[in-house]
């Protein structure tokens, strides 16, 4: 059998740095079982691999195919003496995905164990321990590097007949890691190494290779502690690689949960590129897809992911976070502040309570330069995305093809078809410490958030300084720029000296409708009507305290433009979304899950904030506020000077209005400016 099925399955990754380890432990003694000499009589097995129609596999439209020629070991159950018979050879002449087995092997068991390849076993005699029995198998720490597949015979697999019956239906004992190589630095190399991390809570380290003891019973590993051979913590793909090409590597199924190490080698043997995949779970059958790693001429891996977060629905919403403007001594960096914002943002309801929904991706991007282009001063940096803006700051813009071909391009679930580029939030952190932040959006439902990581806190006064004042840093932008405009796709509830003169938003009837949290026509268009209680400001169930009409909005109009409640993310950067917002946010998490939502859904699952939304319930002195999110600094109100408690003394202005690109995108080569 030259092939063989794995379940897919995704897991979380990451990019980490860990020095590679190689176990070495002392092995344990067993006692060999007593072996009798075998009545042999001539008998046939049908072979097969359970679950064919509903697993993965390389080729043979996801069938498994035993070749002519094939050998499987066969073995009968120990007598009532407690002795086992010898190992038999039993050969298939035609192949198929059912095949015929023949052989001589003793009669009238009630179980036979079988095992292919051949070459795996280790030992002819079985071993007994707590009345269990298990055969000496070998996973091999240096694998032949093979196009589309694995070498012949690395493939484990076991089966176990009940019944005296003589249907054999195989398992696979091993896992696997697949990989696609791609780039000009593709061609260097020669070896491909996965090493587990050790466990730092445990303090042991995953093992992958060496010679192990399989169950009969069930084909799962025991113990690597046996034989000759000394596990390790790694294994080898040897040999010539090919872009655009699969490889696969056998490994042993165990939980990692500090993940592991992927490196590549050239022909001398030296290093030169080396990632990192965090909290791996590796479980016998299955197959964990790194997808396509690309390689700069220089060994950076370009492309590579962090899976952040992990959904637990059958469809996950996708967030992807990508780097502009970080060099790659920086990337460190970058992942840090990543995993900061999105910590943030999910502190935040109501992110907070549908986490559980999401998958969220941070992607590797390699800049030449850091920063950004500055228009003021004319000074241009060679970044991947090529984002710049002036003083300004509303004419931020990027290469938007580029984001969004490069997303598609390294995004596992948009490749494998849970996620599209429309229904997908991206979130462009910009290593550059510049005030500002916009959403660039389309009328199709795609967009991007343009995040700079501004230095120190923030002060946002926005329209409602005589109520409540605002204080934070650059993750408040990335909530309001990616959480509230590029995912909630919401618009801006503060304004300016304009007067909105029609009674409809041509934003509500777009293909993809967006500003749903603002109204021109507060009487036939108030869509969180139901949400404003009989009588303002008295609490009263499936109402909320602070929901009503309030005029102004929309960035720029002080007069005929309506909001739900008198501050929010969207007016002042606050971690706090409005009960309409929050409404919003969570039927776009259910239409994408393809759950249904209704307003008790809502209810259910929503809690009311009293004290944030009003500074009439001021918590402490100095009239300041504490949000949900321990991690932010006070929110003052209007007898807060700045400068107080840690204030910052400057006052920033709102950040600009999305920016709406009507056409579709023009997809280019994915290259630096």
């Amino acid at each position: 059998m030259k092939k063989i099925i794995f379940t897919s399955a995704f897991f979380v990754l990451g990019l980490i740095s860990c020095q590679q380890e190689q176990v070495m432990e002392e092995p344990f003694v067993l006692e060999e079982t007593k072996v009798e000499a075998n009545p042999a009589v001539q008998r046939t097995f049908i072979a097969s691999i359970e679950d064919a129609s509903t697993r993965t596999e390389l080729k043979e439209n996801n069938r498994v195919k035993w070749n002519a020629g094939d050998v499987i070991s066969v073995r009968p159950d120990a007598t009532p003496a407690g002795y086992f018979y010898p190992l038999a050879d039993f050969t298939t002449s035609t192949g198929g995905f059912v095949a015929e087995f023949t052989g001589s092997s003793a009669t009238a068991h009630q179980y036979y164990y079988a095992f292919y390849p051949k070459g795996a076993m280790s030992s002819d005699i079985p071993y007994e321990i707590d009345d269990k029995y298990y055969q000496g198998m070998i996973i091999p720490t240096t694998q032949t590097a093979t196009a589309d597949g694995f070498a012949d015979e690395l493939n484990i697999v076991h089966a176990k007949t009940t019944n005296m019956n003589s249907n054999l239906s195989f398992r696979n004992v091993c896992a696997m890691i697949k990989f696609k190589l791609s780039g000009p630095g593709a061609s260097n190399v020669k070896k491909v190494r996965i090493s587990s991390n050790k466990d730092q809570q445990s303090g042991n380290t995953p093992l992958l290779s060496g010679e192990a003891i399989v169950s009969l019973d069930d084909g799962s590993i025991y113990n690597f502690n046996y034989g000759t051979l000394k596990p390790c913590n790694y294994v080898d793909l040897e040999g010539s690689f090919a872009a655009s090409t699969d490889y696969c590597i056998m490994v042993a199924p165990n939980d990692m949960p500090d993940g592991f190490v992927i490196s590549f080698f050239n022909a001398e043997g030296k290093e030169f590129a080396k990632k990192g995949v965090k909290s791996a779970s590796l479980s016998p059958s299955t197959m964990l897809n790194l997808g396509t790693i690309n390689i700069d001429a220089d060994g950076f891996v370009n492309g590579f992911y962090e899976k952040y977060k992990t959904a637990s629905t059958a469809k996950p919403v996708t967030f992807v976070v990508i780097p502009e403007g970080f060099t790659k001594s920086e990337l460190e960096d970058y992942h840090g502040k990543a995993e900061a914002m999105i910590n943030f943002i999910f502190d935040v309801d109501p992110y907070k309570e549908y986490v559980n929904y999401f998958n969220v991706y941070i992607l590797d991007a390699v800049s030449d330069e850091s920063g950004a282009d500055n228009r003021t001063t004319n000074v241009y940096k060679k970044t991947f995305f090529d984002a710049g803006w002036s003083d300004g700051y509303s004419d931020m813009n990027a290469a938007s093809d580029r984001v969004y071909s490069f997303v598609e391009t390294h995004c596992p679930d948009i490749k494998n078809g849970i996620s599209t580029i429309d229904n997908t939030a991206i979130f462009m952190i910009i290593n550059d410490d510049r005030y500002g932040g916009i959403c660039i959006h389309t009328s199709t439902g795609r967009g991007y958030a343009m995040i700079p990581t501004m230095s120190g806190e923030r002060y946002w006064a926005g329209n409602n300084s005589g109520i409540i004042t605002n204080t934070g840093t650059w993750w408040n932008t990335a909530l309001h720029e990616g959480g509230g405009h590029c995912f909630g796709r919401l618009a801006d509830e503060y304004w300016n000296n304009y007067i909105y003169t029609s009674n409809t938003i041509a934003e509500h009837s777009w293909q993809v409708p967006m500003s749903l949290n603002v109204t021109a026509d507060k009487v036939n268009n108030l869509l969180w009507s139901h949400m404003i209680p009989t009588t303002q400001g008295v609490k009263q169930a499936n109402k909320f305290l602070y929901v009503s009409t309030y005029e102004g909005g929309f960035a720029s109009y002080i007069q005929g433009i309506w909001r739900s409640e008198e501050v929010s993310c969207m007016d002042d950067n606050r971690a706090y979304f409005s009960a309409w917002q929050r409404w919003l946010i969570a039927k776009r998490i259910h239409d994408i899950a393809g759950e249904a939502f209704t307003y008790e859904n809502f209810i259910a699952k929503d809690k009311q904030y009293i004290g944030i939304q009003a500074g009439t319930a001021n918590i402490g002195t100095e009239g300041r506020l504490k949000t949900h999110y321990s991690g932010l600094s006070p929110i003052y109100n209007a007898s807060s000077t700045p400068g107080q408690v840690g204030s910052p003394k400057e006052i920033m202005p709102p950040l600009p209005p999305p920016v709406i690109e009507t056409e579709g995108p023009k997809y280019e080569t994915i290259e630096q400016k």
